[in-house]
């Protein structure tokens, strides 16, 4: 038997990735008229146009009863796995579809990103619970003799390395630059600044999803033994190449200048709060001496 070239693979892969999965099936229209057991309205299909409720409402059982509970932690019955799945393999892809106005089989991304943080807060609880609480140390003479001060600052810089504010931070200072530099893409011309943040709020997505799966490593092999921080560009590479349309190459330039000048304007901000935090200090201790 002949062996197939692996390029054969690749592009059946790539059709995959650009068409996505078929929609499932929907209900046969039903005919009959109905009255709504909510509202009793007289209507003919499959939802009330009143008040929205199904035709075909049957008796309660306890398997609904457990499809409910799982649906309150996993979203379950409106595509949570489906979301995650394609923002797994095909997110660029995912992300145009969804602008374009294919929403139905998808998670609102802000519902998605706030249910995945809140997933991701409980695991790291719960594997980390114990290295959360345990003090931090440090022994330079500015902890020495501005311990409030240095305490609050050495917080502010680990939560920068942490995938809740990575992704806000990846939302708030790269939709801009985004904007900017993708401008004349072959696929994304027409998104406005709006568009590029449900883009970014998916890339978020993307970080908490790699951060719930290599947390179980990390607590195996060793604290942040993985940091997500390095692999944050090379997701938003991928998902503005799908996105786009341009070539790789042109993608990753693009990207680059588009991370530097979001990390400027990160740099910006953070000076201006760290002016406001030191300035606040000085005035509610009095301390002025740590400007000499």
């Amino acid at each position: 038997m002949k062996k197939r070239d692996p390029r054969v693979y690749l592009r059946q892969l790539q059709i995959m990735q650009s068409n996505g999965t078929h929609m499932k099936e929907m209900d046969a229209l039903h005919e009959e008229e109905h009255i709504c057991l909510n509202c009793k309205t007289s209507y003919v299909g499959n939802f009330c146009p009143h008040c929205g409720q199904k035709s075909n409402i049957k008796r309660l059982t306890f398997r609904e009863a457990f499809e409910n509970l799982i649906g309150i932690f996993t979203n379950f019955e409106k595509g949570f796995l489906h979301t995650c799945l394609d923002l797994c393999y095909r997110p660029g892809h995912m992300i145009r579809d969804y602008i374009k106005g294919h929403r139905v089989e998808y998670v609102k991304p802000v519902q998605l990103i706030f249910l995945l943080g809140t997933i991701y807060l409980a695991e790291h609880y719960l594997l980390f619970m114990e290295w959360m609480n345990s003090p931090t140390t440090h022994d330079d003479t500015l902890t020495e003799k501005y311990p409030e001060l240095t305490n609050f600052m050495h917080h502010v810089i680990d939560y920068l390395d942490t995938p809740p504010i990575l992704a806000l931070m990846a939302i708030l200072f790269l939709m801009l630059p985004n904007k900017f530099f993708f401008r004349k893409s072959p696929f994304g011309q027409n998104m406005n600044l709006a568009e590029h943040f449900y883009a970014m709020v998916f890339v978020g997505c993307q970080i908490f999803i790699l951060a719930i799966l290599i947390m179980p490593i990390n607590f195996f092999i060793g604290y942040d033994s993985i940091s997500i921080t390095k692999y944050a560009s090379v997701l938003i590479i991928w998902d503005f190449y799908q996105l786009m349309g341009f070539k790789f190459w042109k993608t990753v330039r693009q990207c680059l200048k588009s991370i530097l000048l979001g990390f400027l304007l990160m740099l910006i901000c953070v000076i201006i709060f760290a002016s406001i935090t030191v300035g606040l200090y000085v005035l509610i201790s009095g301390d002025y001496d740590i400007f000499s």
